[in-house]
């Protein structure tokens, strides 16, 4: 009975919905005790405190306010944010472009009482806004969990922490009378596309709250083959990120090619990022659609028998609260941090020293399975003249969310130059191993931004005399552009997940005695805290993806061919006791690169395969006697 029943009384409710009338806002132009929603990384109505606070005011007002209001993926956000409140409370939603922190004329002009800002994202630079607004500035979030994390401590740990899910609440039945306002609405957006991204016309297409949720749901009905197969056609090669994808894609199946979690990453990131849905929301929808826990799982993609759909789906929101929690947190290793958000995934920019000036910037790109903190030692021994310096950290390691999608070289070099547009003004860039071989990359695609060019044992293919002779030895990234490359012929992706996990498991245990054979020198640099700094590092879901994508690295451009366009002076403090490729070829490398053109000026130090750590002061001395180079070329680029 109560089977039957049940359709009875949801068609019931529903027609009673379809006749109650809508609330109409009553617009206000009394001083009352005015409320501001400021919408931030919170573009949606349900499972909203903001929204629940202000329900109790006088009046109240949503507003958008953020630079990057006419991204394409932003717009397309707000004006469903903006549907969704016209249809529930009649609110039209209004946008203020510009920092965030404008809110604070917008509240000083209509007398506000509070400002409701979700405090969750540790992009959103609460400290700014509660200092322009003071007393006014009220918080709220919506974690999964009511949870907080150890940031020294690895994922095992935070797995065995977990306590229940936080259900997700309903949006407020009511709002107070709208406050009136002359402020700008969603006309005023003029999107903008994102350029040079594979697949953004996937990710756009899914930023909003009601697209969000209708993607989830198409995601999980239709499963991850189909969905992939339908959305994830081999990209346009409108870059060299682009390009390398579409050859790892080529003629095949994109479902077969792509990493595990990688169609539900590059889909719905972007929009999670928004908080287009909540995290809690999109868990309730995984968790629904079959998606095993975190608990069961541990993080880790490569056993064939678990059921992939909706688990990547609830991967992808745990490993983004994960990671989001990590951000947030305060530990030994964060001092000078600042988060941003690449494609919707966390990364990590350290400040190191100072400030812009008019000076070039110091910026650091360590190697494989290193962090932003490595270049720690460098910054104290470094020349005062050397003002402003800061480390980006790469996507897929040290505190950085390591997204379950496919990484290639010329990904991160995309990564390393959207990076630097944190970065006002000419720059040096310094790179270790193979953070010296993305740097050289970033150099030879954006030499108008680069005043100099530091190697540290750098990664990145040379070539001899002959082999520069051979058609089409230097020109690599035109045959990559054009797909005009051997086809990608790489194992199964489950063999990839499954090397990367057997690799970490392996290596984990060994780090101490394996940084004392990179560091034996001076070992006394290989200490506790970098061992562990690894150690954790590696643990963190996702690594084991990062490790398996080495196999989807399309043919390497040459340092030849970065040089050749790349004219700028170039330092290389080569480590000749270099055991990763041993001492002799280090020695090789060495030669070999300064004979490549002139300008390039080479120290060969006593040190191994991370001088800049190991040895600072040998290297601080030789970036010391050659920076005069790198602050002539910036004075004649125009950025």
């Amino acid at each position: 009975m109560a089977c039957m029943l049940a359709p009875l009384l949801l068609v019931a409710a529903a027609s009673h919905a379809l006749q109650a009338p809508r609330r109409v806002a009553r617009h206000t132009t009394l001083r009352m005790a005015t409320e501001i929603v400021q919408f931030t990384t919170d573009l949606r109505v349900e499972d909203h405190g903001g929204l629940s606070a202000a329900a109790n005011a006088d009046a109240w007002l949503p507003v958008y306010c953020g630079t990057d209001a006419d991204d394409a993926r932003v717009a397309r956000a707000l004006r469903e944010l903006d549907a969704e409140l016209r249809e529930k409370y009649d609110a039209p939603l209004r946008v203020v472009k510009g920092n965030p922190t404008k809110i604070a004329d917008v509240a000083s002009n209509m007398n506000a009482g509070a400002v409701h800002v979700c405090a969750d994202d540790p992009t959103v630079a609460t400290e700014d806004l509660k200092e322009a607004l003071g007393d006014n500035f009220k918080t709220w979030t919506a974690p999964l969990r009511d949870l907080t994390i150890d940031p020294e401590r690895d994922f095992d740990a935070y797995i065995s922490s977990l306590g229940s899910v936080i259900k997700p609440e309903a949006a407020p039945v009511n709002m107070p009378p709208l406050a009136s306002t002359d402020l700008d609405g969603v006309d005023s957006l003029k999107p903008q596309s994102p350029h040079e991204a594979p697949w953004a016309d996937v990710s756009t297409k899914f930023c909003g709250c009601r697209s969000l949720k209708e993607g989830l749901e198409s995601y999980l009905s239709e499963g991850r083959g189909p969905f992939t197969d339908r959305h994830f056609t081999k990209p346009q090669t409108t870059s060299l990120y682009a390009a390398s994808l579409a050859w790892v894609v080529g003629d095949g199946t994109p479902s077969a090619r792509l990493a595990y979690r990688e169609p539900a990453s590059r889909a719905f990131s972007e929009a999670l990022a928004l908080g287009c849905l909540s995290v809690r929301e999109a868990y309730s929808l995984a968790r629904r659609g079959g998606a095993l826990p975190i608990t069961q799982t541990k993080g880790r993609g490569w056993p064939v028998f678990f059921e992939r759909t909706a688990t990547a789906l609830g991967d992808v929101v745990e490993f983004g609260e994960y990671h989001r929690l990590l951000a947030s947190a305060k530990g030994p290793r964060s001092n000078g941090d600042s988060w941003y958000r690449w494609e919707g995934h966390l990364w990590r920019l350290k400040t190191l020293r100072g400030e812009a000036s008019s000076s070039p910037t110091l910026v650091c790109v360590h190697g494989f399975g290193a962090s932003c903190n490595q270049w720690e030692r460098l910054t104290e021994a470094l020349p005062h003249d050397i003002e402003h310096v800061v480390a980006i950290e790469l996507l897929g390691f040290g505190l950085s969310a390591k997204p379950g999608i496919s990484y290639t070289q010329h990904l991160w070099e995309r990564y390393v130059s959207d990076a630097l547009r944190r970065v006002p003004g000419p720059v040096v860039l310094v790179g270790n191993s193979i953070g010296g071989g993305l740097c050289a990359g970033v150099s030879a695609n954006h030499p108008e931004k680069v005043a100099g060019l530091i190697l540290c044992n750098t990664a990145g293919s040379l070539l001899d005399a002959e082999q520069v002779k051979e058609e089409g030895g230097l020109d690599v990234a035109a045959k990559t552009l054009n797909l005009d490359l051997a086809p990608y012929a790489g194992p199964p992706q489950f063999a990839l997940d499954a090397f990367g996990e057997v690799v970490i498991a392996g290596l984990r245990p060994k780090i101490p005695e394996l940084l004392k054979k990179y560091y034996d020198v001076r070992p006394e640099n290989a200490d506790v805290a970098l061992a562990n700094a690894i150690s954790r590092d590696a643990r963190d879901p996702g690594a084991a993806n990062v490790i398996g994508s080495g196999a989807k690295l399309p043919p390497q451009r040459s340092l030849n061919e970065d040089f050749g366009i790349y004219e700028g002076p170039i330092l290389v403090p080569q480590g000749s006791r270099d055991a990763v490729t041993g001492p002799e070829r280090a020695v090789q490398r060495a030669d070999d690169l300064e004979k490549l053109r002139p300008d390039i000026t080479v120290e060969k130090l006593i040190s191994g395969h991370c001088p800049h750590d190991e040895t600072p002061d040998l290297v601080a001395g030789a970036i010391g006697g050659w920076w005069p180079r790198a602050v002539e070329r910036a004075r004649s680029l125009t950025i």
